[in-house]
């Protein structure tokens, strides 16, 4: 025996000795199945994010390259142009300008609010994998209470450890109550960013589809100067 330590002798039905590794294995499976579910939860929000994120990325370079393309025709026709008198709906023109401008500056925010809704429900799994891994645990002592009922250690004689195992079942299943609490806490923190996201992205596709009306509508006002 090393130094400084020393055994204890633990008297119990032979029949409860046999339950102890199929609950060691339910423990590490409980373990193990907690850590797959938030992995799976994370895995499919992040997936659903980036798509979302790379397509508004997408928006942002086809409402830039619309105003840079349609700045330059502008530029061509009133530069030495005999037309540059002609041109008219200028002012759509300017209006489609500003709403492709938006729809770059609401693209950008909803990637913003996309990626934080990730990071959130990130969080939340991670919440709910310990909410099961404790209520897990919680049952898991609770058996080894039942297991070790009637028990005795021959050096304390005074020690239940049927009580200790149930007061360790109880504080776990606690800490699943109180995490299971700030639960809502953190699927409304979710949903309301993940709704401001989708509210930003409709806006950005309003914006773009404007902008591309008032081009158009500059684009058949001004077509007689191609002529």
């Amino acid at each position: 025996m090393p130094e400084g330590k020393e055994t204890v002798k633990i008297h119990f039905a032979p029949e409860a000795a046999k339950q102890i590794p199929d609950l060691y294995t339910e423990m590490v499976q409980a373990r193990k199945t907690s850590i797959e579910e938030m992995h799976r939860a994370v895995d499919r929000a992040m997936r659903v994010g980036e798509i979302k994120v790379s397509f508004y990325e997408k928006l942002v370079l086809l409402a830039g390259g619309s105003f840079a393309l349609s700045l330059t025709l502008l530029g061509l026709l009133g530069r030495g142009s005999p037309h540059a008198a002609a041109i008219t709906a200028v002012r759509v023109l300017y209006v489609a300008w500003g709403s492709l401008l938006l729809c770059i500056f609401f693209s950008w925010l909803h990637n913003w609010y996309r990626t934080s809704a990730a990071d959130r429900l990130s969080t939340l799994a991670a919440v709910r994998a310990q909410i099961h891994e404790n209520d897990a645990y919680a049952l898991i002592f609770h058996k080894l209470g039942s297991i070790f009922k009637g028990a005795e250690i021959t050096e304390w004689p005074d020690i239940d450890l049927n009580k200790i195992l149930s007061v360790i079942s109880d504080h776990m299943k606690k800490q699943a109550d109180e995490s299971a609490k700030n639960l809502d806490e953190y699927r409304a923190a979710v949903t309301a960013v993940s709704k401001t996201a989708d509210r930003l992205g409709n806006l950005a596709m309003g914006s773009i589809f404007l902008g591309f009306l008032l081009l158009l509508v500059f684009a058949i006002e001004n077509a007689r100067l191609l002529t």
